[in-house]
């Protein structure tokens, strides 16, 4: 189980020593392109979070944030990224800000 976890933490210092140049510069290395638009980026983040690739999620989900369609599942997203991170004051801003705006899409369907 050590020698795994040795392991996996290369895998990480590597994937993280080619990150320097950002999100798209790694998607560009390992996939050949970046996403375009929100919902192509919302798929990207989702990809970087299976991999657990917080940092690069987050990031990738700072072009999901701009655009109403793909907001309430990026924030939740962020959320989860900032709790595997530590930040858990900003992850639990991030759930409350998307409970928040749940609350009030509710109200205006409602009424």
């Amino acid at each position: 189980a050590a020698r795994r976890g040795r392991a996996r933490w290369a895998a990480r210092a590597r994937w993280a020593a080619r990150m320097e140049g950002g999100v798209k510069d790694v998607l560009v290395q390992r996939i050949g392109f970046h996403p375009q638009g929100p919902v192509a980026w919302l798929f990207a983040a989702r990809g970087l979070y299976k991999l657990e690739e917080w940092q690069l999620c987050s990031e990738a989900l700072t072009h999901c944030l701009r655009s109403q369609k793909t907001l309430k599942e990026a924030q939740h997203l962020l959320g989860f990224c900032l709790l595997h991170t530590g930040q858990k004051a900003a992850a639990a801003a991030a759930f409350f800000k998307v409970r928040q705006d749940g609350q009030r899409d509710g109200l205006a369907a409602a009424h």
